[in-house]
């Protein structure tokens, strides 16, 4: 772990939750671990999920463009968004 020597061997051995010695072990069995590459299969779903709703709100300012009369500052607002939203949705 870089530059942080590991404690004592007595230490190691009696290394209660919280403690310094616990922590270097845990951080040791992290950065030991196999990297997860991709996420839980609940992660896509909510992912999906917020790309629907990024789509629908698109979909809806779109519409909310074409509307008359409009102020600019709205218009404008409305712009930002629409420019926002596909930047996230990668369009």
């Amino acid at each position: 772990m870089g530059n942080i020597p590991p404690p004592p061997l007595a230490e190691l051995e009696k290394a209660g939750l919280g403690s310094l010695a616990y922590n270097w072990q845990r951080a040791q069995i992290l950065l030991t671990a196999d990297p997860v590459l991709e996420p839980a299969t609940n992660e896509f779903f909510i992912l999906h999920k917020l790309q629907v709703v990024l789509q629908e709100e698109l979909d809806a300012l779109r519409i909310w463009r074409t509307a008359q009369p409009m102020n600019a500052d709205v218009r404008q607002g409305i712009d930002i968004s629409i420019s926002k939203i596909k930047s996230a949705l990668g369009q």
